[in-house]
């Protein structure tokens, strides 16, 4: 099952922010990422000199049902949670320093329940790598190297140069297609229920066919997605690898179900800009699943441990 993006604010991945205090150390604050990079919340920590304050802090409609959290002089040598040596306080850890001193890290992990997450309130910063698979307009993507999802392209005015394959974009920012944000990148906004209803109901036809559906769906000037530069050389030629009669079956039926809106698992589209460019990348949408149930989420930070998964742990400098 493809897994997307929070249904929240966002911060950027990565990174952390700092809050001063006049009455104790600056409070150091990371997001809460769910399901590899979905931001739920956040999670702060300070320090008195004496204890250390973590705090979990989830976003809207979402419930945090168990944290972990390991503090310590050098990363976690274990990345099992239920091996940490502090658990199931709540929201909220204080725990001693002891002899913890200078630079140390911390693992917060959290089991939250996404299942009253809306579809409309996103926002994500991530990075992305596309691939380009040969099809017209399709693309694999992977956001924070996360397993390969599918990506349609929803603006014909612009380019994703297919011929710098597996280039990675080291900010991007995502919106749901249900959001003022999301429906401001898109053409033909007011068809957006119609788009997410073809996302939801194209088994069994071929891509080609999709992807000029979703044109003729949201953007203003499909006909440009129909020249395709074969050979990377700005000769643009006519891509006719569709076919018509099924392209047009598939838009009237989507138009007849604009007034769709995704349930708990079913497809809905992420709106995804590239950011920090010199020349204006192609506005994309990503297919991602609607949150719902349980979810695992760390303090964002890097990666740590042996086995290949997406624990995550960050530093902290005690009284900074």
């Amino acid at each position: 099952m493809r897994k997307c993006i929070n249904l929240s604010v966002i911060g950027i991945v990565a990174a952390m922010i700092v809050i001063a205090s006049p009455l104790a150390s600056a409070v150091v604050m990371v997001p809460l990422i769910a399901g590899q990079f979905m931001d739920v919340g956040s999670v702060t920590v300070d320090d008195d000199g004496e204890f250390l304050y973590v705090k979990f802090v989830v976003n809207e409609g979402v419930e945090l049902i168990e944290t972990h959290v390991y503090v310590g002089q050098g990363e976690p040598e274990s990345s099992a949670p239920g091996r940490f040596p502090y658990k199931n306080q709540g929201d909220s850890y204080k725990i001693p320093l002891g002899d913890l001193s200078g630079t140390i890290y911390i693992a917060a992990h959290a089991v939250v329940d996404l299942s009253q997450v809306c579809v409309d309130c996103i926002p994500f910063h991530a990075t992305l790598r596309a691939y380009c698979p040969g099809f017209l307009g399709y693309l694999d993507v992977e956001i924070n190297d996360s397993p390969m999802q599918k990506a349609w392209c929803v603006d014909t005015d612009h380019l994703i140069n297919c011929y710098e394959i597996q280039k990675l974009y080291g900010d991007v920012i995502g919106y749901s297609s249900y959001s003022p944000e999301g429906a401001a990148l898109i053409d033909i906004p007011e068809n957006i229920g119609a788009l997410n209803y073809l996302l939801n109901h194209d088994d069994g036809y071929e891509i080609n066919d999709i992807q000029r559906a979703i044109w003729g769906l949201i953007d203003d000037f499909p006909e440009q997605g129909l020249l395709y530069d074969y050979f990377g050389d700005n000769e643009w030629k006519p891509n006719q690898f569709y076919h018509p009669d099924i392209v047009n079956a598939l838009v009237n039926e989507a138009l007849e179900n604009n007034d769709y809106i995704p349930e708990c698992g079913d497809i809905y589209a992420v709106v995804v800009k590239i950011l920090n460019v010199a020349v204006e990348k192609q506005i994309i949408v990503i297919e991602c699943n609607v949150p719902c149930g349980e979810e695992t989420a760390w303090g964002d930070g890097y990666r740590f441990g042996k086995k290949k998964n997406w624990a995550m742990c960050f530093e902290y400098i005690i009284g900074q």
